[in-house]
């Protein structure tokens, strides 16, 4: 009669457990009903459609700007070749007048851009002058 007894105690204790379970249940079951009926998520299709809208609107600007900044960059190196080329057309004028002797025919100025890895934004130019000689040295 004891292990009747003692089962019977068993089945309550799981009854009881359960209901307990039943119950936390049905309490979550209607917070997440009552949480779904205050209309908040009634414009997250929007919400999401506009935050794509503004995504391809950024990646656009992003490549419109790229494209300015390669455009900008292009043409201020042409200018900078341009300017180098008349500085130089007047200093080679400037050294046959004042140079009299006859090992060096001109001087001009060289500009190497320097390659740094680590700055993508900013150029660096290394100067130099370069002796031309009659015999092509």
């Amino acid at each position: 009669m004891t292990t009747l007894v003692h089962k019977r105690e068993k089945v309550f204790e799981l009854y009881s457990q359960n209901k307990g379970k039943l119950s936390t249940s049905v309490s979550s079951l209607k917070e997440i009903e009552w949480e779904l009926s205050k209309n908040v998520y009634d414009t997250v299709e929007q919400e999401l459609a506009d935050a794509a809208i503004q995504i391809n609107l950024a990646k656009d600007m992003v490549l419109e700007l790229t494209e300015k900044h390669d455009s900008i960059e292009e043409g201020l190196m042409l200018y900078h070749h341009e300017k180098m080329q008349e500085i130089n057309r007047q200093l080679a004028n400037f050294w046959k007048v004042t140079y009299k002797g006859g090992d060096i025919e001109s001087i001009q100025i060289k500009s190497d851009m320097e390659k740094d890895s680590k700055k993508t934004t900013s150029r660096s130019y290394n100067y130099r002058v370069v002796l031309n000689t009659y015999d092509g040295a």
